[in-house]
């Protein structure tokens, strides 16, 4: 076949799409197939030069409906190092382009895709690693702080519960005491509360709290932020008891001692 007629050549199958089942069998053909070199650099030289733009509505949506409910596995991440070392120092598609900014829907449909899911031990580790002497900007801090604004506003701040303030659970759930209690019009959690005996619990670290029990202490601003929260509780008429981490073994006389338990 000359030069010419290879050019004017086409197959017969140009335009057609594969069946369900005969994608399935060249999938399951390439199972266990590596390329070979050759082959990655004529993909590489092929790609070369190409800006990989977002994908149109219809493709995202079913690349989406893929991947919903699958984790990653160790083989996709070691994919995505991959990728991230070899796209470094290349220009993003999208420098330099003022793109629409997203709607509340879309917002909104993100929070609700995040919502409930949790980093793994591993994914958690390499964040750690690829933030290790880094700081943020002043920009960037401002930023984070409304943000957290906005979630408590929104009554849906994520909740961090202490080893110390789980410990004390056994005491005070069977007595119907709640976690991270909150008084009605007021956004800080405490730490059980209990609505119909007006009680809430603090259950403070040692540290944390800056207590005075002569361990090393975090020196901040801390005892001034509890001091708030307890004139709160005082003004919407709630007993607050306070626990300290290294009163442990007390925390039962404590209770009885306040009339909780």
């Amino acid at each position: 076949m000359g030069e010419k007629e290879q050019k004017r050549y086409n197959p017969r199958n140009t335009g057609k799409k594969h069946s369900p089942e005969t994608l399935e069998k060249m999938r399951q053909a390439k199972l266990g197939k590596a390329r070979s070199e050759e082959t990655k650099a004529k993909i590489r030289q092929a790609l070369e030069g190409r800006k990989l733009g977002p994908y149109p509505p219809e493709r995202g949506a079913a690349i989406s409906a893929v991947k919903k409910g699958k984790p990653a596995t160790p083989a996709m991440w070691k994919a995505i190092e991959k990728a991230s070392i070899v796209n470094r120092g290349r220009i993003p598609w999208n420098k330099g382009k003022e793109l629409p900014p997203i709607s509340e829907d879309h917002k909104r449909r993100i929070g609700e895709a995040s919502r409930g899911h949790t980093l793994s031990e591993e994914a958690r580790a390499r964040i750690s690693a690829a933030r290790k002497g880094k700081s943020f900007t002043e920009e960037h801090r401002a930023k984070l702080s409304e943000a957290a604004k906005q979630r408590w506003a929104r009554d849906d701040a994520p909740v961090f519960r202490s080893k110390t303030e789980i410990r004390v659970g056994w005491l005070l759930e069977p007595f119907g005491f709640v976690p991270q209690f909150r008084i009605d019009g007021h956004r800080h959690p405490y730490d059980y509360g209990h609505a119909e005996r007006k009680v809430v619990v603090e259950v403070h670290g040692c540290y944390w709290h800056d207590h005075d029990c002569g361990i090393k202490t975090l020196k901040s601003d801390v005892r001034a932020r509890d001091a708030r929260h307890k004139q709160t509780a005082e003004v919407a008429k709630y007993q607050l008891v306070t626990l300290w981490q290294c009163q442990e073994r007390d925390w039962p006389l404590i209770l009885h001692t306040a009339g909780v338990l």
